[in-house]
């Protein structure tokens, strides 16, 4: 579907309306059944998964999702490809979650519990950065390394999930985050592509 939607010359803005509209209601899904999912996250809640879920959301930490963007830029450098599209992506998505946090300012999930936080956050909840950076990253490792893009999307969603599952999101943080993320990701490829600094 990525392929069909980007194209150096022409840009199909009805899918990406329809994406946005996609994006939009399963975030007001996600968000009409916030409390519910919460709720039964703190009855699984175990010593174990709790360690588990704490070093996958560490993917979605910035200086790691910087990481992986400085690896891939390596690889591109050493096979003569553009990586600048990449770079410019994160930054833009990056901004945008830092701005919509301050603007919205929603309290993060275990400050509406009244409960201790199982890892340590200080911010805003709405959107959540970690899913935001990693599925903007998503589509440029997809289009490069499809073979591995199963591995790539299970990482991105485990990455999502866990920051649900560690109480310090709710589910429509990570479902409009990963959404937006993910169409921030897919533009900065076409525009990449455009201009032949993808």
């Amino acid at each position: 579907m990525i392929n069909s939607m980007i194209n150096p010359e022409k840009f199909d803005f009805k899918k990406l309306v329809f994406l946005l509209f996609v994006g939009a209601a399963c975030s007001l899904i996600a968000y009409l059944v916030d409390k519910s999912v919460l709720y039964y996250s703190l009855t699984i809640v175990n010593p174990t998964a709790v360690l588990v879920s704490t070093l996958i959301t560490m993917l979605g930490e910035v200086q790691y999702a910087f990481l992986i963007i400085a690896i891939y830029t390596i690889v591109c450098i050493v096979y003569k490809k553009p990586f600048i599209a990449s770079w410019l992506a994160v930054l833009i998505s990056s901004i945008m979650t830092f701005a919509l946090k301050y603007i919205i300012a929603r309290p993060r999930p275990f400050i509406f519990l009244g409960i201790q936080s199982l890892i340590q956050e200080t911010s805003y909840s709405f959107p959540s950065g970690h899913a935001t950076i990693v599925f903007t990253i998503l589509p440029f490792l997809t289009k490069n390394y499809p073979r591995q893009k199963l591995i790539f999307w299970v990482l991105a969603c485990l990455v999502a999930l866990s920051r649900v599952y560690l109480e310090v999101h709710y589910l429509s943080d990570v479902v409009a985050g990963a959404f937006m993320g993910y169409i921030v990701g897919w533009l900065f490829i076409w525009i990449g592509e455009r201009y032949a600094w993808y």
